[in-house]
């Protein structure tokens, strides 16, 4: 009997010890003096925990079929797997990596928004929400998804034009005003800029194109679900257009996050160079009440996007007046007042108790704040803090303020005007209204 020099177990003959599967090397020339001569071969059992025969074993190895798997086997075996399970990810969701994270936007203008529960599709998904989804929605070049189809869509044949020509977009009563079904916002469109015409047939979204050898323009506004915070959701959504774009010519607000109104909805206006090589422009204004986001989208074609007194610079500036989820503050105004810079009436219609019109009508009797100067442009700012000197009769120097103020009933120009009669409140919002210009650069030089 010999016996083995790794388990010391004792056998007959053989090249393997039958109790641990060691290799008896030195047994071959007859000599079993030495532990340095063996390697050992790790047991190989079958599932009822039996030892397999080493003879059997040495004639899986001559045939080069393996019974074990070596723990290097078993290793490449798994990142194998971790590489294809990537790579079917990466098919997947691969583009959704090079979104805006869903846990915080940093905005142009350094603003930096975070939301836990937020998930969205593409940009121009119409069935956007905060519920999670399983997988993303196929669109078209459109940015229409199958949802939105299924809905149901019809033709506005008031865009049915066979030849465009921007210079029959330049009055007023070339816009057609738009009440969405349930009236919850309106807008209004050029029609004789449009080849194509459509609206859902949930009266929730609306889309035109123009497709001509001279011009090119898409046309959305629609209104989607997006319940939350409406500062965070709107600053969100102007994001969505705007990371993709080369550069941000303009943003409002663009220094501060922006407020929600006394109604609860806060928006944010952008517009930028998608491509500069084609001259592709996008004008953004996304707004959100808490409850849903309002978004008009409009792109277009801009050789030259400094000049902001042509043609296509009148069309934003109808859209962003007739628009009611704008937070402009102005009504629409002809083109010649446009090119003469003249800002023309105001929107407000409500009175005070004494039936007079007023920018800010409490800022004789109320301490004001950057809440009610938050949608203000820097002409609006200048005559609200000069209606407080107009309430008093002040004789203004300036001939376009004479000229405001004459039309209203309630300017009455004294010449023995004394701003020793302001009382605390008018003091204090004159001071505040004219720093805030000044922190804001939202000065204006009045003619």
């Amino acid at each position: 009997m010999k016996r083995c020099p790794l388990c010391e177990s004792e056998y007959e003959s053989g090249e393997y010890c039958p109790s641990c599967g060691v290799l008896l090397q030195n047994d071959i020339s007859g000599e079993n003096n030495a532990v340095s001569g063996f390697k050992r071969i790790s047991p190989h059992y079958t599932k009822d925990k039996k030892l397999v025969p080493n003879e059997i074993r040495r004639a899986d190895d001559r045939t080069g079929v393996k019974s074990h798997i070596t723990r290097k086997s078993a290793v490449a075996i798994l990142c194998s797997m971790v590489i294809v399970l990537c790579s079917i990810f990466a098919i997947k969701f691969g583009k959704n990596l090079f979104r805006p994270s869903s846990e915080s936007v940093s905005f142009v203008g350094n603003d930096t928004v975070s939301q836990e529960e937020f998930t969205k599709n593409d940009k121009n998904s119409l069935s956007y929400n905060n519920e999670t989804t399983d997988g993303d929605t196929e669109e078209d070049e459109n940015g229409f998804g199958q949802e939105d189809y299924d809905i149901g869509w019809h033709s506005i044949l008031s865009v049915n034009n066979s030849y465009i020509d921007i210079n029959q977009c330049l009055d007023l009563d070339d816009y057609l005003l738009q009440m969405s079904e349930d009236e919850s916002f309106a807008f209004a469109y050029p029609i004789h800029f449009f080849n194509i015409g459509n609206m859902r047939d949930d009266g929730q979204c609306y889309a035109f194109i123009c497709d001509d050898e001279n011009y090119y323009a898409k046309l959305q506004v629609y209104k989607r679900q997006n319940i939350g915070d409406p500062v965070l959701n709107c600053m969100r959504a102007a994001q969505e257009y705007a990371h993709t774009w080369e550069n941000i010519q303009y943003e409002y607000p663009a220094d501060r996050e922006p407020q929600a109104d006394e109604y609860g909805m806060a928006r944010k206006i952008v517009q930028g160079i998608c491509s500069k090589s084609d001259a592709k422009m996008e004008y953004v204004i996304a707004a959100n009440d808490g409850q849903y986001d309002y978004i008009m989208d409009f792109q277009y074609k801009d050789p030259q996007p400094e000049n902001d007194y042509d043609e296509t610079s009148y069309i934003l500036d109808c859209l962003y007046r007739y628009c009611s989820f704008s937070g402009g503050t102005y009504q629409p105004r002809t083109y010649s007042q446009f090119l003469e810079n003249d800002m023309g009436e105001k929107k407000i219609t409500e009175k005070n108790e004494d039936g007079f019109v007023f920018i800010l009508d409490e800022s004789d009797r109320e301490y004001i704040s950057d809440y009610d100067l938050e949608n203000m442009d820097p002409q609006e700012l200048t005559y609200a803090r000069n209606e407080i000197y107009a309430r008093h009769g002040y004789i203004f120097q300036s001939k376009e303020l004479a000229e405001y103020f004459s039309r209203k009933d309630w300017y009455h120009p004294d010449s023995e005007f004394d701003e020793s009669t302001f009382n605390e409140y008018e003091k204090y919002n004159s001071r505040y209204i004219l720093n805030y210009q000044k922190q804001h650069g939202m000065e204006y030089n009045p003619e």
